[in-house]
Parts: C-alpha cells; sequence; structure tokens
C-alpha cells in the first residue's frame, strides 16, 4: 500500500512526501505503463519521455504556419486539481493496463485524497506527468480524427496545446469538438490563458 510522510501546498499545486517503499512502487508502475505502451499515448503529446518535449512543438507549429495559418492555444484551468479519478480510472481499464499496475494508479490518487473529493492529483510525484498525459488521452485521439483530411494539426504538451487549422470555420468546428470532449473528461479551459486567431498575430 502506498503511503507519504508530508502533504503540503505551493503554487496552487498538492505536492507528496511519499515514503521510500512507495517511491520505489510508483517509479516501478511508472515504467511498467511506459514499457507496455498501454496505454497508448498519441505522438501528438510531448511532454512524455521520446515524443520531443518543448523544442519538437515549436518546430511542429511553426513547420505548418504557412498552410494552417488558423491558431487557436489553450490552457485548463486547474488541471490536476480538477482530475477526475473516476475518468481516468476508466479511461485506464478501457486501455487494458493490467489488473496491479490499475491498482497502483488507483492508490496513487486516492491515497493524498483525504477529503474523499474523487477529484486531484499530486504535482510531485513521477507517475503525475504521466498520468496527466494519459487523461488528455482523448482529446488527442479526437482531433487526431479531425486531422484526418489535413486541413487541421494539434500538438500538446501536458495540458496546454494548440490546434492550427486551414480555415476559420476548420478551426472553429476543431474548437467545438474539443469543448465536447472536456465535458466528457469535466474539465475547462482556462479562461484567459487562451489565444484565438490569426498566425501573424503571435501566439
Amino acid at each position: 500500500m502506498l503511503t507519504y510522510s508530508g502533504m503540503w501546498w505551493a503554487d496552487g499545486h498538492r505536492f507528496v512526501s511519499w515514503a521510500a517503499p512507495s517511491i520505489e512502487v510508483i517509479k516501478n508502475t511508472k515504467e511498467a505503463i511506459e514499457g507496455a505502451r498501454v496505454p497508448r499515448i498519441s505522438r501528438s503529446c510531448t511532454n512524455v519521455r521520446g515524443h520531443g518535449g518543448v523544442k519538437r512543438s515549436v518546430v511542429f507549429v511553426h513547420a505548418r504556419l504557412q498552410v494552417l495559418p488558423f491558431i487557436a492555444r489553450f490552457d485548463i484551468r486547474s488541471y490536476y486539481e480538477r482530475m477526475n479519478h473516476g475518468v481516468l480510472n476508466r479511461i485506464i481499464a478501457d486501455a487494458a493496463v493490467p489488473p496491479k499496475i490499475a491498482s497502483v494508479v488507483q492508490e496513487y490518487l486516492a491515497v493524498p485524497d483525504v477529503r474523499s473529493t474523487g477529484r486531484g492529483m499530486v504535482a510531485g510525484g513521477s507517475l503525475s506527468p504521466l498520468l496527466g498525459a494519459i487523461y488528455l488521452s482523448p482529446l488527442d485521439a479526437a482531433m487526431e480524427h479531425l486531422h484526418e483530411h489535413r486541413d487541421i494539426d494539434y500538438i500538446r504538451y501536458a495540458d496546454d496545446f494548440i490546434i492550427m487549422a486551414r480555415t476559420r470555420f476548420l478551426l472553429r468546428r476543431a474548437i467545438t469538438r474539443m469543448h465536447e470532449v472536456l465535458t466528457e473528461l469535466q474539465l475547462q479551459v482556462h479562461p484567459d490563458k487562451r489565444f484565438i486567431g490569426r498566425a501573424e498575430r503571435g501566439v
């Protein structure tokens, strides 16, 4: 069972100091998920190991600006604090993650949830970035589906993402689909951290 020796808040995020045995379990679980590649994490999500990080995101966007000049950039409002445990556990279950791994994920989410809200995840933990990537995988899938005709493109770093489109109409359609998926995930975009317009205005 996962245990921790302390919990605190900083910059609006919850942090936990995990006990030594739990650190090892968490590390092994992270490696198991990455090694099994289950669930599949889209290449559109660049903050996981081997997906290119910030550098690839910047190169990706600049390479497409000439043909996809309409851009929307969003950030999820209080992402870690609003993540719903039931939603994430369903995503994990639907991806056929082995029960032993899924059990550790459930504990990882539940142990610091001292008020039993069923929401939120610690920021200080090696599993958190990976689970954060997994949680938004339905959004990745929805944007990839729209990308099939090459009229829109999309890239994400953690909960910060950009949608690019050939026309204003296609961008609006993609944004509508984005809101539908985020509603299903019980998330909202940040009201201020956003940009919608032509790339020449700056992103």
